[in-house]
């Protein structure tokens, strides 16, 4: 898996001020998931300084969306990412 990651456009609300989120594109199936081949790009927003993430999307836009949506929504601790990208994958390889 590679990522690549981009400031978050002008104009949208930072978590804290002086933290800098990033727009983040994950490109490949997670390691712990075999026989996937390249999987899908996914998008999500993090910061590394609050520890919190927007769950995987398939799109950057709905990523930018769920970053401004209320934080019971669609964010979660950074440190479960790993689990949700591996979750999304094995579902992907059920059907």
């Amino acid at each position: 898996m590679i990522q690549y990651s981009n400031p978050l456009p002008a104009g949208m609300a930072v978590c804290v001020e002086g933290h800098h989120p990033q727009l983040v594109e994950s490109r490949g199936a997670p390691s712990s998931v075999r026989g996937l081949g390249a999987g899908a790009a996914q998008w999500h927003v993090e910061c590394f300084q609050c520890g919190i993430a927007t769950v995987p999307t398939t799109h950057p836009s709905l990523a930018l969306m769920h970053w401004r949506s209320p934080p019971d929504l669609f964010h979660i601790p950074l440190i479960q990412l790993p689990r949700v990208r591996e979750r999304m994958a094995a579902a992907v390889a059920a059907a």
